[in-house]
């Protein structure tokens, strides 16, 4: 998605041109990057000209006051099935030092049941921004649907932006936010901190299919999450493509 956004916002070309760390154009709100040879998150984030672009994985009540004012920031939400969720979270985490790397899939779905994960569970983060979808500033997408119809996708971020694009700009940026294209261009055109992944345990950019939980999850684990699922998302309209 920060892909699609800042094509958006400079233009595909411009885009395509990019040899800055993504994490240094559009900054996490809730890391520091005090330790790292550059300006700290805050900094970045403080002296960036509007409109500014920031990711975050902060849930919904962080943002009480912004979605409570008039004229205040706009949220893209990215929702992923919270299998496919679970499994990409784990190899990601492997790829840190000393940061789960001997963990083993049961160990971390473990730690998933026993609430024991960054930014708690994915799937009450999916509700409690599932609950805002309808405000004028929120746009709720889901990441299976990017994968089936990119095409649409970049429209309907493009047209929550305020930005006209050509046909041509949105075959472009299309291109350009393609697994294929982003896993070309190396994990430290995205990830300030590529430089210590452990890439025997893979890289940033795996797969990013849909339905590789299938390889992972036994048929417990993915009935304790089927159970979540029914309890805590159906009964609010929003359903998850597995």
């Amino acid at each position: 998605m920060e892909e699609i956004v800042y094509s958006i916002s400079v233009g595909p070309e411009k885009a395509k041109q990019r040899t800055e760390c993504m994490d240094t154009i559009i900054p996490f709100l809730e890391y520091d990057s005090k330790n790292l040879e550059r300006p700290s998150n805050y900094e970045l984030v403080a002296s960036a000209q509007p409109p500014r672009i920031v990711k975050t994985h902060l849930n919904h009540h962080f943002f009480k006051r912004a979605l409570e004012s008039e004229g205040g920031p706009k949220f893209i939400v990215i929702a992923r099935n919270p299998k496919d969720t679970r499994v990409s979270y784990f190899h990601h985490h492997r790829l840190m030092p000393n940061n789960f790397d001997e963990t083993s899939w049961d160990q971390f779905f473990d730690m998933f049941k026993e609430n024991r994960m960054s930014f708690g569970n994915v799937i009450d983060y999916h509700v409690g921004w599932w609950a805002l979808r309808h405000h004028k500033n929120v746009l709720f997408l889901q990441y299976e649907a990017m994968l089936a119809d990119s095409t649409k996708a970049v429209h309907q971020v493009a047209d929550f932006m305020g930005q006209s694009l050509s046909e041509e700009e949105v075959a472009a940026i299309v291109e350009g936010s393609s697994f294929k294209t982003m896993q070309s261009k190396g994990s430290a055109s995205y990830h300030v901190s590529a430089s210590r992944f452990k890439e025997e345990k893979g890289g940033f950019f795996r797969k990013g299919i849909k339905g590789d939980w299938n390889s992972h999850f036994s048929t417990d684990q993915s009935d304790y999450v089927d159970e979540l699922v029914r309890t805590k998302v159906m009964p609010l309209g929003l359903a998850y493509s597995f």
